[in-house]
């Protein structure tokens, strides 16, 4: 997606455009495309012109290695303990990545369900290959819960568009070491292995409406996702050739046929059914495309100071976040151009 921006003063820069390409269809029979793309689902119209050129590496690696970065993990609404103690059989589950945690409650023999027996969802926005999935057995004690006993899944093992059936082991967390240490290292031998937890998960790759929560606190994401809702806005009356006259060798494409079904797969994880939600929907909309109150630049010019006043908080949480937990700094990325 490419999303065209007007750059306007004391405003939230609004999108005149985005254009969608579907990359399996632009690079289907050439490493190579020229052509003019219309503008759609902004404020504005034109369209851009669009030089591409892809370059392939061969590699090998294991399949598992292969998948994206941003994805979203489905865990089956049910998960069954194999030989676990009693003693966890009363313990909630707490489902963690860096970005979601979902709570799963304790049935009968030694089963946790989800309390609206739907499968849980957990957004996963970077470092896919370098975090887990922790699963935290929680008791209710004086002061904080404890976390008798977890259990750890890297995601790096978890290949894309598979569901799989597997059996985590359940480790004892001493005075919470074994625990945190677990998180930081992807070796088995922390902890004392007590049993195992068997479920059914699969990796959705790409951006889904369970992302949403996470565009509060980062701005980029904030601005991917209201790119999105403009594609998404395009109704399937609307045509756009992908290809510009002369280049025969692409075939006719419909642009709006395909961002209608994107938006679709983006908004159903988290959009519910019923008038107030279609409200919503339709308010942000005419927010997008400067129409209802948006068109009045004093109402604009208030949602500018707001969204000012919400960056300044969240940069200043962020401080707080980083003095109080400390990471090292990550090292530079080595880039390579071709000539």
């Amino acid at each position: 997606m490419i999303v065209v921006r007007d750059s306007r003063f004391h405003e939230t820069n609004p999108i005149i455009g985005v254009i969608y390409l579907p990359l399996r269809q632009v690079f289907q029979h050439t490493s190579r495309y020229e052509g003019s793309i219309p503008l759609i689902g902004g404020i504005g119209q034109g369209k851009v012109r669009l030089s591409l050129l892809f370059r392939s590496v061969q590699v090998q690696f294991p399949k598992r290695l292969l998948g994206w970065d941003i994805g979203t993990l489905e865990i089956s609404h049910c998960i069954n303990s194999v030989n676990l103690p009693s003693d966890l059989f009363g313990c909630r589950l707490v489902l963690r990545t860096m970005y979601g945690k979902q709570k799963m409650f304790s049935g009968q023999d030694g089963v946790w369900e989800s309390r609206r027996k739907t499968s849980a969802h957990l957004p996963v926005q970077k470092r896919r290959y370098s975090s887990p999935l922790t699963i935290e057995f929680r008791t209710r004690t004086p002061g904080p819960d404890r976390t008798p006993a977890f259990a750890t899944l890297w995601l790096k093992d978890i290949p894309d568009n598979q569901y799989l059936t597997i059996e985590v082991p359940v480790k004892r967390n001493d005075s919470d070491h074994a625990f945190k240490e677990s998180e930081k290292n992807a070796s088995l031998d922390i902890g004392e292995t007590v049993g195992s937890l068997a479920f059914t998960l699969r990796f959705w790759p790409g951006l889904s409406g369970f992302h949403k929560g996470l565009a509060q606190d980062d701005p980029q994401m904030a601005g991917v996702m209201e790119a999105l809702d403009a594609v998404e806005s395009v109704h399937r009356t609307d045509s756009h050739d992908f290809a510009e006259e002369g280049q025969d060798e692409y075939e006719e494409y419909s642009s709006a046929d395909e961002v209608v079904s994107l938006g679709r797969d983006h908004l159903s994880a988290t959009s519910s059914q019923g008038v107030f939600s279609d409200f919503r929907k339709h308010q942000g909309e005419l927010h997008r495309k400067h129409r209802g109150l948006m068109q009045w630049k004093a109402v604009r010019n208030v949602v500018w100071l707001g969204k000012g006043v919400e960056s300044t908080a969240g940069k200043v949480k962020n401080k707080v976040r980083s003095f109080s937990n400390p990471k090292p700094k990550e090292a530079p990325l080595e880039k390579e151009v071709g000539n």
